[in-house]
């Protein structure tokens, strides 16, 4: 009964392993599929550039004002009185 305990058991164990073996298969072919590249896309454009160091510190500043508490509020950068003007 032994050998034929162990003959069933080497058959089970290579029916597993060949299943395994398909598993893996499967599931790596899957992956490449999800990871392909279409070389027929157009690339992607590397953005140049960035915020002026200025205008980066003039918005923190901004955001810290408006964390305490206050608007802030944009204007005509040059102002006119009209009574002053002349005709």
């Amino acid at each position: 009964m032994g050998a034929q305990f162990n003959a069933a058991k080497q058959q089970i164990e290579a029916a597993l392993e060949a299943r395994r073996g398909e598993l893996a298969a499967a599931k790596l072919s899957a992956r490449l599929a999800e990871e392909a590249l279409d070389l027929t896309l157009p690339g992607r454009g590397r953005g140049r550039g960035g915020v002026h160091p200025v205008i980066r510190t003039w918005q923190r500043i901004e955001e810290i004002w408006r964390s305490i508490g206050f608007e802030v509020a944009d204007g005509p950068e040059i102002e006119t009185d009209c009574s002053t003007s002349r005709r």
